[in-house]
């Protein structure tokens, strides 16, 4: 059992958690936007009123929505959702840090609020049928909101003030969905399973030119993170409040894995065993219908570089029935068709399409039995797009950060682990580390690379000073020395500080679990707890200043004292030496001798290279006066 493993709950418990890695939550980076597009809403929206987030990406879409940076959307921390990419509700604003890290007290968190919708040309004989309806779901793939987190759905009024609405018109004292275990819906996997709520627009006062919904969690502001997930956010008239179904059939889930275990990987690992991933991808279709429904579904792969592409033309299955979820749809695997000889890397694009004759939204049926339909397409989340890059790096994640998972403890070590198909050349490594900590920003750290996670293991040491990322960047590193990898390589870093440090944390992949390794003492263990992947790749490439990546073919120094008052002895013989502190500065280097004089530097811990023709060796030296 990995005992350094845990799921944080609090900032407050960071004195018990010391030496664990710690999931942290995050929110997004990116400013406030939509997809693109710089028009801007002059007037109000009319109805229908209608978002799936299956067009956003991030961030809620700012054409439907007035405010909502805080909440994250996303495809990867909901289980089975309607259709494609929710919006996900937790208790750290826009940087990922809490609302008030001191507070001891719920308060407000992030929030979701519409643009104005104008409702004023609705007639009262025709609002006891305006009705907004939305999908929820407790957890997810995140942290479960205790019994005093909330999330409370508000309408504006005319006079300018936030009701909150009564979710359960059974129940008159309940006026927000609550967290807690009991709360906790589960299907028929024992998995946290999505509810559908209806509420009707009741009272006069919301029946104005600049009506709003707004969604608010409630939870404890000194960054516990609870998580809520939304979808399917449907406002209109002409309803039945008894009909929970909707005229549409989506594709719901991210498609499986196309290089498994791995996100991506290099051309040239693909190419040295291409029969490895012909295993064929899959994702899920719903039916929102209360009507059975065919499926029939296409899936492709097409190589965005060369034009290469090949289909499983038109597909059938035995029809959905009326409001299943969850079918699964088999597609294809990797195909070496799609490479071309020539090629020195590739895009794929894999492209779900459910056939499902989805149309406009309609709104009603004219007396003359006419329908009239809105400009809201259905067919929007009927079509899943995802791409791989085929060029120099291994990944287990898909470049997006759900979270931060880290240590907080001084000399603590974490690394990945990655297994080639062929030998290669290591050359260097890319990283993702969020301003979940923005005090980790310039700190100094120890990159490593392991043939095998013992002391004797270590093939290369790098000083590296962090610089903190967005959700989708990385730190660029090229190792001043290339390795040779036969076949297993771990490659990770050490920290000198207790402060947490948090690397970015996927959690699509789960197969990248079993990855991690941790060490906060004297032994390795690896992870048995946190279900997804590090954001730490293993770059590959050209070979520059190499060394063997095995334990017999690598260069040792004998440094003593160490530690020392910086005047050290080395009991082999070196061509030239360099100096670093641990942010990656180059302090002093000169030709070798076998007595090195640092006493004028002060006490610290500092990375020695020490170069021998084409070969560099890296030693940590720790000065005590």
């Amino acid at each position: 059992m990995v005992r350094c493993i845990l799921v944080c709950l609090t900032l407050l418990l960071q004195f018990s958690l010391w030496g664990q890695i710690q999931l942290k939550p995050l929110n997004t980076i990116n400013k406030p936007g939509s997809n693109g597009r710089t028009d801007q809403f002059l007037n109000a929206l009319n109805l229908p009123f209608w978002d799936d987030f299956s067009q956003s990406r991030n961030v809620p879409d700012s054409l439907l929505w007035e405010s909502g940076s805080h909440v994250f959307v996303n495809n990867n921390l909901a289980i089975h959702p309607p259709s494609q990419y929710v919006a996900t509700f937790d208790g750290t604003n826009i940087s990922g840090n809490p609302y008030a890290l001191n507070s001891l007290f719920n308060g407000a968190g992030d929030s979701l609020v519409t643009q104005p919708i104008d409702l004023s040309q609705i007639a009262p004989s025709k609002r006891p049928q305006v009705l907004l309806s939305f999908y929820w779901q407790l957890l997810g793939r995140g942290e479960i909101p205790e019994l005093e987190d909330s999330l409370a759905v508000m309408f504006w009024s005319i006079d300018s003030t936030w009701i909150l609405q009564d979710l359960h018109p059974e129940d008159e004292t309940l006026f927000s969905l609550v967290g807690g275990l009991d709360q906790l819906n589960l299907d028929e996997d024992s998995l946290p399973s999505f509810q559908q709520i209806v509420i009707p627009v009741a009272g006069s006062e919301f029946y104005h030119p600049s009506f709003k919904v707004k969604f608010q969690s409630f939870s404890s502001l000194n960054g516990i993170y609870d998580t809520w997930n939304l979808d399917y956010i449907y406002l209109n008239e002409n309803r039945d409040s008894n009909d929970f179904s909707h005229q549409d059939r989506t594709l719901s889930a991210p498609p499986s894995l196309l290089f498994s275990p791995y996100y991506e990987i290099p051309l040239t690992q693909y190419l040295s065993l291409p029969s490895k991933y012909i295993i064929p991808q899959y994702t899920t279709a719903n039916n929102l219908y209360g009507l059975p429904s065919p499926l029939e579904y296409v899936h492709s792969l097409t190589n965005q570089t060369n034009g290469n592409t090949t289909s499983t033309g038109s597909v059938a299955l035995f029809r959905l029935s009326a409001l299943e979820t969850g079918r699964k749809v088999e597609g294809l695997g990797m195909e070496a068709s799609l490479i071309n000889m020539e090629d020195d890397s590739a895009l794929i694009e894999s492209t779900f399409t459910y056939n499902t004759g989805d149309k406009f939204l309609y709104e009603q049926i004219t007396t003359e039995g006419d329908t009239l339909f809105s400009n809201i397409n259905l067919r929007a989340n009927d079509t899943l797009r995802q791409y791989y890059q085929l060029n120099d790096h291994y990944a287990f994640d898909d470049g997006t950060a759900d979270f931060a998972a880290g240590i907080n403890f001084m000399t603590g070590k974490l690394a990945v682990r990655f297994v080639v198909n062929e030998p290669d050349t290591l050359t260097g490594i890319k990283i993702n580390f969020p301003s979940v900590n923005p005090s980790s920003s310039g700190k100094g750290l120890e990159l490593m690379v392991w043939i095998e996670l013992s002391d004797s293991g270590v093939l290369h040491r790098q000083a590296f000073q962090i610089v903190n990322n967005d959700r989708q960047d990385y730190n660029e590193i090229i190792f001043s020395q290339s390795i040779y990898v036969r076949d297993t390589i771990y490659i990770g870093f050490k920290q000198f500080t207790e402060d947490y440090i948090g690397v970015g944390f996927d959690k699509d992949n789960a197969l990248g679990m079993d990855a991690i390794f941790s060490n906060t003492g004297t032994e390795w263990e690896q992870n048995t707890r946190l279900q997804g992947s590090l954001m730490i790749r293993a770059v590959f490439g050209e070979v520059t200043n190499s060394i063997l990546g095995t334990s017999e073919n690598r260069l040792k120094a004998h440094i003593y004292p160490n530690p020392s008052d910086g005047l050290i002895n080395i009991s082999d013989t070196y061509d030239h030496y360099f100096l670093y502190n641990l942010s990656g500065k180059m302090i002093a280097d000169g030709d070798f001798n076998s007595i090195l004089d640092f006493r004028r530097y002060p006490e610290g811990l500092y990375l020695l290279n020490l170069q021998r023709g084409s070969n560099l060796i890296t030693q940590k030296i720790l000065i005590e006066k």
